[in-house]
């Protein structure tokens, strides 16, 4: 009896969501972001979003992938920096969006991405279009949902999560 308990564990531990795989996926989505952009960048990020992005990427790696300096975007932003490209990783909020357009019209000549966390929002689009950046960034979205802070422990970063996930057993926010 013990040993058909066993399996049924081990089943149910392999067929479950992989925690650990979780990190590294969101680690290369940001890698393949930052490297659209060639050169030396600066990353501009949500205040509410920093903490959960250090929980994934340390900035060793992110200097190994261009980033040159980091800026908070309620701190201003990437004005003053030296690069050729500002990667935007924020919430899709409207304030929010009204600051980095309002960035991205003061650096002219600059690449710029941003990046909306959880996802990509017609309301983003309609903000950014409204300011006149849309059509002079990369627009695209970060699944920064849930994050991984231990291999048994994650953390979720979006209102609604824990409802979905265990009231409503609805895994879809955190598997792709």
């Amino acid at each position: 009896m013990a040993g058909s308990d066993s399996n049924a564990a081990e089943g149910a531990d392999s067929s479950g969501p992989q925690i650990l795989q979780l990190k590294e996926i969101l680690r290369n989505e940001l890698i393949a972001i930052l490297d659209t952009i060639r050169g030396a960048k600066a990353l501009v990020l949500d205040r509410d979003v920093s903490a959960a992005l250090s929980a994934v990427v340390d900035f060793a790696v992110l200097r190994e992938h261009g980033v040159a300096k980091m800026y908070v975007l309620d701190a201003g932003g990437a004005g003053e920096a030296e690069v050729q490209g500002v990667v935007y990783v924020v919430q899709t909020q409207v304030r929010k969006l009204r600051a980095v357009a309002a960035q991205v019209r003061a650096q002219g000549g600059r690449e710029h991405s941003v990046q909306l966390v959880p996802r990509r929002t017609l309301l983003a689009e309609r903000v950014l279009e409204e300011e006149g950046v849309l059509g002079s960034v990369a627009l695209g979205e970060f699944r920064l949902d849930a994050v991984p802070l231990a291999s048994d422990v994650v953390s979720l970063e979006q209102p609604g999560m824990f409802a979905a996930l265990y009231a409503d057993g609805d895994f879809g926010g955190i598997a792709s």
